[in-house]
């Protein structure tokens, strides 16, 4: 990105999430340039480009109380019986995909909290006991009194991918399009072990 501003100066940044745009209609009405998200592998919509950032990791977000909590990762398996926190439904919803495509494809038997939350807000149920979270990616940030613990055996990954319409004029988009490509391929070379 700043390449991208040394050389376009005028250019703005507006960072916004799921709650806006779902992927296409973000990128096809021109509102959106970017859209980074993890989505199950058979999410292609037409007319936009993906390019695959990297494959991550499943985690699921527990009190730290529960009974699986001090272990160093779970089985889908040992979910058995559990309540799940959803992602909150947005004009996106490839992590609520991901997060019901594994819970029935586990073939356990759970439930689902079935009160309203927000993006920013949805984690913090899980200290307070109203459920668990499958997410596709680790944690950025364990709330207090919560642990994060990779899954060992989810069936449909969703891998970290950038998504850009390519029919798309401005030309910083091609810019940042072609640097990022480049760095990642470069990272994945040095198999993310190279500061670059």
């Amino acid at each position: 990105m700043d390449i991208i501003n040394a050389r376009y100066p005028q250019s703005q940044l507006d960072l916004i999430d799921d709650t806006f745009y779902s992927i296409t209609e973000g990128l096809l009405s021109g509102h959106v340039d970017f859209y980074f998200a993890s989505v199950l592998n058979q999410f292609k919509p037409a007319g936009i480009s993906r390019f695959l950032v990297s494959h991550t990791q499943p985690h699921v977000l527990l009190p730290s109380a529960h009974r699986l909590a001090s272990g160093i990762s779970v089985s889908m398996k040992d979910l058995d019986n559990e309540r799940f926190i959803l992602y909150p439904r947005t004009k996106e919803h490839c992590i609520r995909d991901f997060q019901l495509a594994n819970l029935q494809a586990a073939e356990i038997r759970y439930s689902q909290y079935e009160h309203n939350t927000s993006t920013p807000f949805y984690e913090l149920l899980v200290p307070i006991q109203k459920g668990i979270i499958l997410s596709p990616t680790p944690f950025l940030n364990v709330p207090p009194n919560s642990v994060a613990l990779p899954v060992s055996d989810i069936k449909y990954e969703a891998p970290s991918c950038l998504f850009y319409y390519p029919g798309n004029a401005k030309p910083e988009i091609k810019l940042f399009v072609s640097a990022f490509t480049n760095f990642i391929k470069e990272e994945t070379r040095h198999e993310h072990t190279k500061t670059l």
